[in-house]
């Protein structure tokens, strides 16, 4: 490997680290002690032959059982329980995350979990760690609006989930699930936290839980390769480490590119672009199918980065070569990379094509397709055009906006911040109905609105000379959200717009004015800002003179 071997070979040899050796960095913390105390002591239960490891759950403990009964009780069979029902009765709140959790309706699950952990601590005592999982699986999982959350939150999240587990495992004639393991590997292999993540491997050895899997090498890896981006000086080479765990995940592997995958995520948290190219060109050259997982990867790390351009090459070039045999070799264009080519696309103010592929995903069109009409220019003229940029003309059709409301609903990698940008075309084009919609479809996907979207409400009201309409709607914001303040320049646009239609003297210059002095905004002269949208409002009459 050319790669491994340019990498390896600037790598002090005489400092590699070997794969059991950061057991010896333990810290002597009575936090860490305790911790250590919790994993290795509680013993393993032997289980029947009837029962999956992972899933088996025991328990005796009376008051859960009575808790377990009123779950399954017809009277709390209804998808939304009354929240104040839900305060005074714990058993009742088990009951909505636990239904929640089977709808994967994962904001909610997560939701009734805070809320129990906040008003009913002690009844966390009785959950099982069985069902301590789900939330686990609930916090790792990105979801809209419960889990707009950095990657470092939800898994500093599904950790304390873990703690818990751990408190309670000696409660009951039960197991921690190995997936609740697993997770946890997954998360300290993000972290790089090398110490932890052989702490836990180790525990579970003891416990008899099978830990040489490719899952785990694969982690491994990861875990070492973040571990060198870490500021604090090691005597250790944990990217040579990480490295030979990556070849001996390859010589177990030899078709697929996950070991690739796993170097490649590790690279590009360490934002090591360098590295990452070098990973993606390895892969090129050894023999096996550049997937879409290592392309998505490759595509978001410079889409984040802002180039564009770069993720553009890499997208065409990979996806045009597989086109003709992407079924033997094994290459899946996912709704995610269309995602990703409708992102750059629009960017790089290709925003026919970008409309393409999301009128795709929305319809169910292969990929290939899309990439072949693409090449030879078939975007279709008369199609009409969303918004994807404030360049883009106007669409006046609702149900077209709610069908791509809910195709980002679908795909739930399609983020808030996606919507509002397509409501930027809207407030452009001065179509607060449909700006109003798309915020509307936000809401209900669980995200909060906060002032700059309310902004753009309010401009898009004013850019529709709709000058009552505007402030009827800065009202309503207020009266929802009491904390909102709409700063001077926003009722300085609305001054000047209705002098501009009305008049100086106009009933909307009138009602602004008002507005401004109901709105007690500290440091604002009522007179100095009618004298400087006057002044505003002359410039901008003038120059529409000498326009016609």
């Amino acid at each position: 490997m050319t790669f491994l071997s340019a990498r390896i070979f600037h790598i002090r040899r005489n400092s590699v680290l070997s794969f059991t050796s950061a057991l010896a960095k333990l810290q002597t913390g009575n936090n860490r002690q305790q911790y250590i105390q919790r994993l290795y002591l509680q013993p393993r239960c032997t289980l029947s032959n009837s029962t999956s490891s992972t899933d088996a759950i025991e328990t005796t403990h009376s008051d859960f059982k009575t808790i377990e009964n009123k779950m399954l009780s017809p009277s709390l069979n209804e998808i939304h329980p009354n929240q104040s029902n839900l305060e005074q009765d714990p058993a009742q709140s088990i009951a909505a995350f636990r239904r929640s959790i089977i709808a994967s309706d994962y904001r909610n699950a997560l939701i009734h979990f805070d809320r129990i952990k906040h008003t009913h601590s002690s009844v966390l005592a009785l959950l099982t760690p069985f069902q301590l999982k789900w939330f686990m699986r609930a916090a790792m999982k990105n979801t809209p609006g419960s889990l707009s959350l950095s990657f470092a939150e939800r898994c500093q999240r599904a950790a304390d989930i873990f703690e818990i587990m751990l408190d309670n495992q000696a409660k009951h004639k039960g197991n921690i699930p190995d997936s609740a393991y697993f997770y946890m590997i997954e998360i300290y292999a993000n972290q790089g936290d090398i110490d932890s993540l052989e702490i836990l491997l180790e525990s579970m050895r003891q416990k008899q839980i099978k830990t040489k899997t490719l899952e785990t090498i694969g982690h491994l890896s990861k875990a070492y390769i973040r571990a060198a981006a870490h500021s604090e000086a090691s005597i250790f080479s944990h990217e040579s480490t990480g490295l030979a765990y990556f070849e001996k995940h390859l010589l177990i592997d030899k078709q697929s590119a996950s070991p690739y995958h796993s170097i490649a995520r590790a690279y590009a948290m360490n934002d090591d672009e360098d590295a990452l190219v070098a990973v993606f060109e390895s892969l090129q050259q050894s023999g096996r199918a550049v997937d879409s997982e290592a392309l998505s990867i490759l595509c978001r790390f410079f889409l984040d980065k802002g180039k564009h351009d770069i993720a553009r090459v890499y997208l065409d070039q990979y996806i045009s070569s597989y086109l003709p045999n992407t079924i033997k070799l094994g290459f899946q264009v996912t709704p995610l990379l269309m995602y990703y080519d409708a992102v750059i696309s629009n960017e790089l103010g290709d925003h026919n094509r970008a409309l393409h592929t999301l009128s795709d995903m929305y319809n169910g069109t292969p990929y290939g397709h899309i990439t072949a009409s693409s090449q030879i220019g078939e975007h279709g003229a008369k199609r009409k055009t969303i918004p994807l940029g404030s360049k883009v003309e106007s669409l006046a059709i609702s149900e077209e906006i709610v069908a791509y409301a809910r195709l980002a609903k679908t795909h739930k990698f399609i983020f808030k911040n996606a919507l509002i940008k397509i409501a930027e075309g809207y407030v452009t084009a001065g179509d607060p109905k449909s700006v109003l919609i798309l915020f509307s479809e936000c809401v209900k996907m669980g995200y909060k609105l906060h002032i700059p979207a309310h902004r753009k409400v309010v401009l898009a009201f004013k850019n529709a000379g709709d000058i009552k309409g505007a402030l009827a709607y800065i009202q309503h914001a207020k009266n929802l959200q009491t904390h909102l303040v709409f700063d001077t320049e926003i009722f300085y646009g609305l001054l000047v717009e209705a002098m501009v239609r009305e008049g100086e003297d106009g009933k909307g210059v009138a009602d602004v004015l008002d507005a401004i002095e109901f709105s007690q905004m500290p440091g604002t002269s009522r007179e100095l800002m009618t004298a400087r949208a006057k002044a505003r409002s002359q410039v901008l009459l003038l120059k529409q003179k000498c326009n016609q």
